[in-house]
């Protein structure tokens, strides 16, 4: 595991790594826009669209909406009509259409950064994965290789598997790259599902913040390949989630967190250190 040193302070972009901050404006990507432009952690914003555009309409009709709610979501107006937290982002971005255009490869190949920071959007191809020097990040919501795909919280109980997460390196795969981190994410007996999803998000978003603060004061993120093949979890049917939504009533992921599980040969931490760790950046409200 990288050691951790202070939260770095506004460093020179000509000797610091130079980082891409790529998402479809979820609300996960903003907080890790908020938290890392307040850590001074320098990067270039870059929004693109998730979905895929749809046959026979045109590209501009098909992405206004997103550009709308990117560039419009810090009027205060509007955040008081719709009466919730609707931050805008802490630095300019540029929108450049949908994930892996040749619009986006373009920019990327300008700004040449050194890690991509994924936060939503889609699949990349390889030849955006390229775009990267030394890799493109990302946090899986989940134990990898164990629990890999869609519906991963669900899946991990039904698999036995604690709950958790996964910072790794992406490769063309799907949740294959070389793994840099895992976490278990610390549940208690008497949390729900709902209760569960957040802390779920907090931890990735963590994870993510710690893995770009060491990039970013000089460690080397490495990763081990993935050894172990599983099956790719998909969508899981409606009978099965309300069994398995009903057995984490009943304590079943406090009860996977505590027991001893051993996965290969890689240590797999407690996230209750860094969850409390990055407590008070998730917790600010200019955050979320």
């Amino acid at each position: 595991m990288v050691p951790r040193g202070k939260m770095a302070n506004v460093t020179d972009r000509s000797t610091a790594p130079s980082f891409v901050l790529l998402t479809s404006g979820g609300i996960d990507g903003r907080r890790v826009a908020s938290i890392l432009h307040r850590s001074g952690i320098l990067y270039d914003l870059v929004l693109i669209a998730h979905p895929r555009r749809k046959k026979g309409r045109r590209s501009f009709l098909s992405y206004l909406p997103i550009w709308i709610r990117d560039h419009l979501a810090g009027f205060y107006l509007l955040r008081r009509l719709r009466q919730r937290k609707f931050p805008s982002y802490p630095v300019r971005g540029k929108f450049c259409g949908r994930v892996n255009s040749r619009r986006l490869k373009n920019y990327l190949s300008d700004l040449a950064p050194d890690y991509i920071i994924m936060m939503g959007g889609g699949i990349l191809d390889d030849e955006t994965i390229q775009m990267a020097t030394q890799g493109v990040l990302n946090v899986h919501p989940a134990l990898l290789p164990w629990v890999r795909g869609v519906g991963v919280l669900l899946h991990s109980v039904a698999r036995q598997i604690p709950l958790g997460a996964t910072g790794h390196f992406i490769d063309p795969g799907i949740d294959t790259g070389a793994i840099i981190a895992r976490y278990k994410l610390p549940v208690l007996a008497d949390e729900q599902l709902g209760q569960i999803k957040k802390k779920s998000q907090r931890l990735c978003c963590a994870i993510m913040i710690d893995l770009v603060r060491q990039a970013h004061e000089g460690f080397i993120l490495k990763g081990e390949p993935q050894t172990e093949k599983h099956d790719l979890c998909t969508t899981m049917p409606t009978e099965d989630k309300q069994r398995i939504t009903e057995c984490i009533k009943n304590g079943e992921a406090a009860r996977l967190y505590t027991a001893d599980f051993k996965g290969g040969t890689e240590k797999i931490e407690d996230g209750t250190t860094l969850l409390e760790q990055y407590a008070n950046f998730l917790d600010d409200e200019t955050s979320v």
